[in-house]
């Protein structure tokens, strides 16, 4: 992806937040992490997590999956991310690999 979105770029387009999920912020927090998203980090999440325990959520941000099992993935896809993440000025976190995850997962939600 030629156009990435960077840190200070996504800070300062911050509409007010909102925790609904149809909101401009949680909109805007989902176009920032999918673009770390790649077809690797998909496949990876929907393996490590599995495809049937993502499509059995029922919770927005997915915390009916136990966290733990988040934090266990984070560290590879933060790995995978590394360039495009490296690019827009982030920094690897436990809570950025998370972000990435679960972004991820919401796109194997909607299109399986």
């Amino acid at each position: 992806m030629s156009d990435l979105i960077t840190r200070a770029e996504y800070v300062a387009t911050l509409p007010p937040f909102s925790s609904a999920e149809n909101s401009a912020s949680h909109l805007h927090h989902r176009r920032y992490m999918a673009q770390f998203v790649t077809q690797e980090i998909i496949e990876y999440v929907g393996w490590a997590i599995g495809v049937d325990t993502i499509q059995a959520s029922t919770d927005q941000h997915l915390n009916d999956i136990p966290l733990w099992r988040w934090d266990v993935i984070s560290p590879r896809v933060n790995s995978m991310a590394a360039a495009m993440r490296r690019k827009a000025g982030e920094c690897a976190s436990l809570s950025f690999g998370v972000c990435i995850a679960k972004e991820a997962a919401r796109q194997i939600k909607t299109t399986l």
